[in-house]
This record gives structure tokens, sequence and C-alpha cells, in this order.
């Protein structure tokens, strides 16, 4: 009996693989035929479904109801595409078939009959169905079976299947590469190394799944790989479930880096009172050797304070400009700054001379007064004559040794005869363009006081303001010599 079971399947099976490769048509003389690419077909007993297709023609000159009728079975999902239509002279239409096994499919050891075998085990389970049919037209009907043949799915090797997707590298285009499994029955976790040249660029494990068969990916470069062919290796390491053997797969292929120019530069600053310091850092990210360029922007007076730690530039008119040569994957600091200590120590020393300039101008021991008065205009001839009064007197040293008053003015001035008020000067001194008047007093003792004056007469008769030069005041105390200046009004001519 058993050998009986086996001897009906195995010419089941191979009755139906000798009918796949044929197709057949009925009833082709008829009022309307039926056209079936195939009545049989093989599935899995791990996936049981699929579809029969067939086109029904209608072969008269007049339009014909056409109606299928198929019957129910038990454990199977049966669909039609259509059932009941019309079809004009000469049309055709394509029905479909769908059929999968429910949840009422049964498995058991039974031969129920020599078109249904039911095994208990769904592995090892194999079994022919028939789906008959009934096409009617308006007067003829065509009887068609379908035969299912449910055989058990052997065990298939594992694929795993790599393209390269680019053939350009560089650090800005990165390597793709897509993986595609085959025949995975369940979630397999693999070892994924990707080289190129002599270099490892990634190792990372993945996981791969039936529903899960196909993944893209993308791999960097580094600016290390110089522009060039290399040869480019994937490979995929399956560790079996026992651990103890391991299956590989790989892709090898040539591709080409190009040449790649990328610099990065990262600024920073550090200001203080004393200086302004600016660094930055430049990094060449490409693949071949490169020269930064930038011009850098200051005005005429920080040139006077720019200092920097390196010489890859050149000097401009509106600053300087960088020429900085880097190689690839190279890193340098640029530093530069604007030293303002030199100015702050002029200014200190601009301000040390004005101070004691203005000490030895303002720390005269005389108290003195000078005053412009009875000053004389013509409409035409603008200032004719003033007279001049100077008062001085001793008030912070106990004794002076030797005081002298000098007074200055221009050549077109002259003291009037006999206008000196009490005292004379000493010494009366005549150049091109200015006369000067000395006056000394010896052992010119504290509180001790004198005035002197005279009247200047203008015999030019010159138009405008006069200026007089400063009074200069010398003083001789204990050996030494000072000297201190007050100036007189403007004479407005």
């Amino acid at each position: 009996m058993i050998n009986f079971k086996k001897s009906l399947v195995l010419v089941l099976m191979l009755c139906l693989v000798s009918n796949l490769a044929f197709a057949s048509t009925f009833n082709s003389d008829g009022e309307f035929s039926v056209e079936l690419p195939t009545q049989k077909a093989e599935v899995f007993n791990d996936d049981i479904d699929g579809d029969f297709k067939f086109t029904i023609t209608n072969n008269r000159n007049f339009a014909q109801d056409i109606n299928i009728n198929m019957l129910n079975k038990k454990g199977w999902d049966l669909i039609l595409s259509d059932r009941d239509f019309t079809l004009k002279s000469g049309e055709s239409r394509l029905v479909t078939l769908s059929y999968s096994a429910n949840s009422d499919f049964e498995y058991n050891t039974d031969l129920i009959s020599p078109d249904e075998v039911k095994i208990s085990q769904l592995d090892d389970y194999i079994g022919v169905f028939e789906f008959p049919i009934v096409i009617s037209g308006n007067s003829e009907e065509v009887s068609v079976s379908f035969q299912v043949l449910i055989d058990r799915r052997g065990k298939t090797d594992y694929v795993f299947d790599t393209k390269f997707a680019s053939n350009k590298l560089s650090p800005a285009s990165p390597m793709g590469f897509t993986i595609t499994s085959e025949n995975l029955d369940s979630e397999q976790d693999v070892t994924i190394k990707v080289e190129l040249g002599s270099k490892v660029l990634k190792e990372f494990q993945d996981t791969f799944s039936p529903n899960l068969n196909y993944k893209v990916y993308q791999t960097g470069l580094d600016s290390t790989f110089e522009p060039g062919i290399y040869e480019a290796k994937i490979t995929i390491r399956l560790i079996e479930e026992d651990k103890k053997t391991a299956q590989e797969w790989f892709e090898l292929t040539t591709l080409e880096v190009v040449p790649y120019s990328s610099i990065s530069d990262i600024s920073s600053e550090r200001k203080t009172i004393f200086r302004d310091r600016f660094e930055i850092t430049l990094t060449n990210n490409g693949n071949v050797a490169d020269v930064y360029e930038q011009e850098i922007k200051f005005n005429i007076f920080k040139k006077l304070l720019f200092s920097s730690n390196f010489q890859e530039y050149e000097t401009t008119l509106s600053g300087i400009k960088l020429n900085v040569n880097l190689e690839s994957g190279e890193t340098k600091k640029i530093a530069y700054s604007f030293n303002f200590l030199p100015i702050y120590i002029i200014l200190i020393v601009i301000v040390v001379i004005l101070s004691y300039i203005i000490h030895r101008k303002t720390s005269n021991p005389l108290d003195v007064e000078t005053e412009l008065y009875e000053i004389k205009k013509d409409v035409h001839e603008g200032v004719k004559s003033m007279k001049i009064k100077i008062g001085f007197e001793n008030i912070k040293e106990s004794e002076i040794d030797v005081l002298k008053i000098i007074f200055r003015m221009p050549s077109y001035l002259q003291v009037k005869d006999e206008s000196f008020l009490l005292t004379e000067p000493n010494h009366v001194l005549k150049g091109s363009s200015q006369f000067k008047l000395e006056w000394d007093f010896k052992r010119f003792e504290r509180n001790d006081s004198r005035i002197i004056g005279f009247e200047l007469v203008n015999k030019k008769g010159i138009l405008g303001d006069i200026r007089l030069p400063d009074l200069e005041v010398e003083v001789k105390v204990n050996g030494k010599v000072k000297r201190y200046y007050t100036p007189f009004e403007i004479v407005r001519g």
C-alpha cells in the first residue's frame, strides 16, 4: 500500500512536469474557445499559493454571455477574477484563478484520493490537488481542470551577491556598494570587510533575513589614498550555526581614486590691552598637495605692529596675502599678532617728556606777570605802539644766584628811546629776524620783586596780529640752570 502511494505521487509529478511547457486550447472550433498556457503548477509546502491564467475568446459574430462555475474545496481559498461577463464578437478576456491554502488545510498520513495526499508534517508534505471549472456560453460549455503539485523544499545553499555602485572615489565621494542575499530561511549574521589596496577601510557585522535581503552601504576614504587605480575587495563571512564551519563570498574590482582638494580653516582670536593675537588652523583634507591662499586686510597703522610665526605670506597694499603649502593630510597652525606695547611705550615717553616740559614751565620759582597796555592802532597801518610791563617775585627759593629775564621781539618792532621803566636791560642783541633784551640780577633773594617795562613802536606799519615770543626766565640755583617760559597775549591788529 505504501509503495502504491509513492508510485502514484511520482506518476502525478511526472505528468505535471511533462505538461508545464505546453499550452492548450479547448473548443477552438466552437462558439467560444479557451486557451490555457498551463494547467499544472508546482509549489513548495512552505508557500502554498499561486494562480492560473486562461483566456476566453468569442468565436462567433454575435455577443455571448459567459459564466464560470467552480466548486469550493476545503482548506483552500479559490478566487476567480471574473465569473459572469459578456463577450462581443471576436472579443477575448483574460481570467485569473488564484489559489492559496488557508487555516483549514489539513496534514495527515491518509491517502484520501488520487488527487489528494495529506501527511502530518509540513516539512515532508507532498500532494496533488485538482481544481475543476465549467465555462458556459449561450449554448456550449467547456470543462477544464487545473492541477497543483505540492512538493517539499530542499535546502538550498545561501548566496550573497555584492555589486559596486561607484568607480571613482575620493574623500568626498565614498565607496558605495550593495549586498543581496538569496535562499535564506532565517536571520543570518554576517561579517563584512571592505578593503581598498592593502588597507582595510571598514569591518562590521550586519543581519540579513528572508524579508530583508537587500542593503545599501557607503564607506568613506581618508586623504591617505593618493590618486590612482586600486583593487577593491568586499568579503562576506557567514559562520554556520554549529560555529565550526564558515562560508565566505567576495567580490573583486578595480576602482579609481581621483584627485580631490579640500582645505579646512578654523580661526580663533584673543585680544588683550597689549596684543591682539589671531590663529588659523589649516588641515588639508584632500589627497593631493595644495596651497591655501587668503588675503588678510588691515590698515597701514597695524602694519607697523604686525608680527607672525611664519614666512609664507606676501605684503599687499591692504594687508598680507597667505600662501601656505600643505601636503595631503598635513595640519599647520598660522599665528600672527598686533603688538601694541611699543605704542604704549612711545606714549609713556611722550607723556614723560611733556610732563617734564610742563613741570619745567610750571615749577618756576618766580611769580611772573606780564601786561600789554596803551596799545595804539591806526586804521591803515595796524598796531602803532604798545607798552609792556613785566613783574616778577621770588616766591620759592631762599636765594637765586643768577636771574636772567630774556625778552624777544620781531625785528619790525623797536623799543622807544628812553621808555624803559626803572631798569634798563643789560644786553641788547639784534638779529636779522628778531631783537633780544636781557636783564641780569645777582643774588635775588626770596620775596625780592622787580618791575621792568618799556614801549614798543611799530615803525613799518604792519597790519595784522602781533604775536610776541614767550618770555624766557633763566634761573641759576646752586650751580644748576633752569629755564622757564611765560607767554604774552596776542595783540589783535
